[in-house]
């Protein structure tokens, strides 16, 4: 498992000072399973880019490539995962 924590700079108006993130993985014999927990209060929706738009992909692309992927919401924030199949070994 992997945790961090970051600060926004001061002058970014996009997303508040102070918000903070954890990262955690977890390996199984068949799964690997990503989760990015932050203290925002957004609902993550798949958009539908254009070919011109410069983001909007993220969510699209983890539907697309994980086995399951989800929303947990907790009182404060939320934790965005996805479950990917890990390859057979032979």
């Amino acid at each position: 498992m992997y945790s961090t924590r970051a600060h926004k700079a001061p002058g970014d108006r996009a997303n508040p000072p102070a918000r903070e993130f954890a990262v955690r993985l977890d390996l199984t014999d068949d799964l690997v399973r990503l989760e990015v927990r932050d203290s925002g209060d957004g609902r993550p929706e798949i958009q539908h880019a254009d070919d011109s738009s410069c983001s909007g992909r993220g969510l699209f692309l983890v539907g697309e490539l994980a086995a399951e992927f989800g929303v947990d919401h907790h009182v404060v924030g939320k934790t965005v995962w996805a479950a990917f199949k890990r390859p057979a070994t032979p």
